[in-house]
């Protein structure tokens, strides 16, 4: 009897993530026949901007990008249109992952600017860009190495993966994103300086009217006195390795926070989630395997076009409450498991199992172990219906 309500509990699962997934797959094709791979593009690159607000290098990458977007959209050859819809799609994924890396989208970005500039199809890397003695407006090397040669008055000097060097006269900014800038003897620039991912060297005779500002390696070797030693790297390592273990211990704290309020508001779908994990953990793990592939994909698919996003976004924080809910039956679970626990509260069982998943993950299969913590415990939540059905003794 058991097995039979369980079969079709699952069937109607997979009935409803298929019906969403067709539904998704409809919105996205009507979606991509009504929206211009242009426009996609440019809102995705401001879309970037917004999410990494104060990074510089992804503002200044939008905003080439823009430009380049709106330059091609002139001529409208298909290999630009399947250079912007690629970066759209990619870039719209970024946008829905939990842990948004700057660099990732610099890289969306640049790779986008190349693309476009290159008329959206691929070629060879690029020789240096001299930019010619007389007046001009702007310079913009992507992937090149760039020159404003001595005589030369521009308004703005950027290169991208490449290095800017400065002979002449910069109205305005002169900013490398991932490479470094050179002011030579008689080189004037009016407005800021600017290195993202590279150092700025300014030789004597050489003039700067705003500010000079290095974001780099070399700033953080001048900011850190035991960096410029032999062991730098190894510092600089450890360091990371320090900030990611704070960074993980306080998510840790801050779930463990969220699983207390779990277990105090609603103690009764807690232990019913937990009893379902007891006696249906095979059974348990299939279903939440289930789950996560199912609204994770339509809620890819819904977040292809602008329309289906808030549908996506409502689908993603179900899915973080009840993954929630199973992590903190299964933090429960493994409080109640470990030896000495006599006298130990289910409060105190919670804290504790969440301290052996927080040090679980720093284990070399950690991710691995983690993933069949949530699954088990997110399909404990699925076959109790939310914790609200005891399973049957």
């Amino acid at each position: 009897m058991r097995t039979r309500k369980t079969l079709k509990l699952i069937g109607l699962a997979l009935v409803v993530a298929t019906i969403g997934l067709a539904g998704a797959i409809a919105l996205a094709q009507s979606g991509g026949e009504a929206d211009s791979a242009r426009a996609r593009a440019s809102r995705a690159a401001q879309a970037l901007a917004d999410a990494h607000q104060g990074n510089r290098a992804v503002a200044v990458l939008a905003e080439m990008a823009v430009r380049e977007i709106d330059r091609a959209g002139e001529e409208r050859p298909e290999a630009v249109d399947a250079t912007c819809l690629a970066f759209a799609t990619n870039a719209e994924e970024h946008l829905l992952t939990e842990n948004k890396s700057p660099a990732e989208a610099q890289q969306l970005l640049a790779t986008l600017v190349q693309g476009l500039r290159r008329g959206g199809g691929s070629a060879a890397a690029p020789g240096p860009m001299p930019v010619p003695a007389g007046d001009t407006n702007e310079v913009v090397g992507v992937g090149r190495d760039v020159v404003v040669a001595a005589g030369t008055t521009v308004d703005k000097a950027s290169a991208v993966w490449g290095d800017l060097t400065v002979r002449g006269h910069v109205l305005g900014d002169a900013v490398a994103v991932m490479g470094d800038v050179t002011l030579e003897p008689g080189a004037r620039v009016d407005g800021d300086v600017v290195s993202i991912g590279g150092r700025v060297d300014v030789s004597n005779g050489a003039w700067i009217g705003g500010d000079r500002t290095q974001l780099g390696p070399g700033a953080i070797t001048r900011a850190m006195p035991f960096a410029t030693s032999p062991r730098a790297a190894h510092g600089l390592g450890v360091l990371h390795w320090i900030g990611e273990t704070i960074k993980t211990v306080g998510m840790a704290i801050v779930l463990t926070l969220l699983g207390i309020v779990i277990a105090a508001l609603w103690p009764a779908r807690v232990r019913n989630v937990i009893s379902t994990m007891k006696r249906r953990p095979g059974m348990s793990v299939l279903a939440g395997v289930l789950a996560l592939l199912a609204t994770v994909t339509a809620s890819l698919l819904l977040g292809i076009t602008f329309i289906g996003i808030p549908i996506s976004v409502a689908l993603l924080i179900a899915l973080g409450c009840a993954v929630m809910l199973g992590v903190t039956g299964v933090s429960c679970l493994v409080g109640e498991a470990l030896p000495g626990k006599a006298g130990r509260t289910a409060m105190r069982c919670l804290v504790i199992g969440f301290v052996v998943l927080t040090v679980v993950s720093f284990l070399p299969f950690g991710s691995l172990l983690i993933l069949l913590a949530v699954s088990i415990g997110l399909g404990a939540v699925v076959l109790s219906r939310v914790g609200g059905l005891s399973p049957a003794a």
